[in-house]
């Protein structure tokens, strides 16, 4: 949770136009990538578009999220 509140409290200090997301995009995939997340980034052509990707050990459940942030 203290991760998650720093990003927030950055991303708000540091505000940057839309589809020119590239600290907040590199935060939020350096994040994503130290918890263990496969992460693919420009996807669908957008320079800040990715993709994170976490398998679990045992089988369940697949969960999406979609996320934007205007």
């Amino acid at each position: 949770m203290p991760r998650l509140i720093e990003l927030s409290d950055w991303m708000y200090r540091n505000p940057e136009l839309g589809f020119k997301e590239y600290g907040a995009a590199d935060r939020i995939c350096s994040m994503l990538k130290d918890e263990g997340f496969d992460v693919e980034r420009q996807v669908a052509g957008m320079e800040t578009a990715f993709v994170g990707s976490y398998t679990g050990s045992s089988p369940g459940p697949t969960i999406a999220l979609f996320a934007e942030y205007v």
